[in-house]
This record gives structure tokens, C-alpha cells and sequence, in this order.
């Protein structure tokens, strides 16, 4: 799947797009890196949804 979003996105000309495999509840993303964080349906495969949204909101910059 990740393959295919790369291809698709340099295919678009999107170059501003990093795609990789990470957990949301535990990965280390570097603090404030995101303006969005989208989660459609990823919630019901979180372990631990409040761990999840907190490591989300922790990545987003504050006006995110």
C-alpha cells in the first residue's frame, strides 16, 4: 500500500508527501512536525485511542 501511495503520489507531482509505516499510539513522531493529522476509521484499530490522539495532538503545530 505504501508503495502504491508513493507511485501515485510522485505520478501527481506531489513532492512534499513522506509516507510511512508507524504506529500512532507509540510512534515518535518529532513534536509539533504536522499542520494536519487526519485519522479516518484508525481509531478502531488503536490499542489505546487516548494514548493514540495524545501522541496525534503532540505532533500537531499549535495552530494544526
Amino acid at each position: 500500500m505504501l508503495e502504491l501511495a508513493r507511485l501515485r503520489a510522485a505520478e501527481a507531482g506531489a513532492a512534499n508527501l513522506t509516507f510511512a509505516p508507524a504506529g500512532a499510539q507509540s510512534h515518535p513522531f518529532a513534536p509539533t512536525s504536522f499542520g494536519v493529522v487526519i485519522s479516518r476509521f484508525g481509531v478502531m484499530f488503536f490499542a489505546g485511542p487516548a494514548a493514540a490522539f495524545a501522541n496525534l495532538a503532540r505532533t500537531t503545530r499549535p495552530q494544526g
